[in-house]
């Protein structure tokens, strides 16, 4: 692939990060029997070379926070209800079960955010991060959004105790609100608004927000939307492709950023 060609703001370069690890499970393209946000596709997207993860975070009713991606424990573990509802020691000893055969392969359990960071301080260069805020409770039928200022504050506490590096964080939220409430504590950590459903409308949050990132799906994008966002200062974060072919048309649109389920296949193709 012709990596000379990429024109985004970081001179060509795009920032190779493992999705949760190594995205979702798979059978096929490739085959991935591991946990999303696990030890296991964290260590080995960070083994296979990528420059850091992204991982989704949701708090515990009693302020811990862990990585975890669904909105309630029975998509892949043996409890039942959401992760705001439960105290760390209901939680901290629950494996993952993911059903048929990829069980065979795995035994992770739900990982706590300060594990993650103090293995990361163990590294000789310091991975890039990014954090996925996970702050719908869908338990909470009245307030869903109920602890949507408590989430931001304990996660910059977190990372504050670890002295995590300003430079290799990227907070993102789907909600505009808990951006502007991380703004209003100054954060020193860079933030990100994603949007799922209109470029246009994105693009005018995140230079409403006075940020310079936009996390956005690749169906909603194209090369000439991604110019328009750098013509604004504005880096482009997408994610997903499992496939060689899908992770090439990834990189077509220029983004600075991948989140990527295909680790391997992204950084072949950005050899130079």
């Amino acid at each position: 692939m012709d990596t000379d060609a990429i024109d985004n703001l970081h001179n060509g370069k795009i920032l190779k990060l493992g999705h949760a690890g190594l995205g979702f499970t798979s059978l096929v393209n490739p085959f991935n029997p591991y946990p999303t946000n696990g030890i296991t596709a964290l260590k080995k997207a960070m083994d296979y070379g990528a420059d850091g993860v992204e991982v989704d975070v949701q708090m515990t009713k009693d302020s811990v926070i862990v990585l975890f991606h669904d909105l309630t424990m029975e998509e892949s573990t043996s409890l039942k209800g959401c992760i705001q509802e439960k105290n760390w020691s209901e939680i901290k000893d629950t494996h993952y079960e993911l059903g048929g055969i990829y069980d065979l392969f795995q035994s992770d359990k739900i990982m706590r955010l300060d594990s993650l960071l103090s293995w990361f301080q163990n590294m000789e260069e310091y991975p890039h991060i990014h954090f996925d805020t996970r702050i719908y409770n869908t338990c909470n039928k009245s307030e869903p959004y109920a602890y949507n200022g408590s989430l931001g504050p304990q996660l910059v506490k977190v990372l504050d105790e670890y002295n995590v590096p300003t430079d290799k964080v990227l907070i993102i939220s789907t909600t505009k609100k808990f951006l502007e409430y991380l703004q209003e504590i100054q954060t020193q950590y860079l933030l990100s608004y994603e949007e799922t459903d209109d470029f246009d409308k994105g693009l005018e949050t995140v230079l409403d927000l006075g940020i310079t990132s936009m996390t956005i799906k690749p169906k909603l994008l194209t090369s000439e939307k991604v110019a328009i966002a750098h013509k604004n200062n504005i880096q482009i974060v997408t994610f997903g492709a499992k496939s060689r072919s899908g992770t090439a048309s990834l990189i077509e649109l220029n983004p600075d950023v991948i989140h990527s389920n295909n680790i391997r296949a992204l950084i072949d193709l950005l050899k130079n």
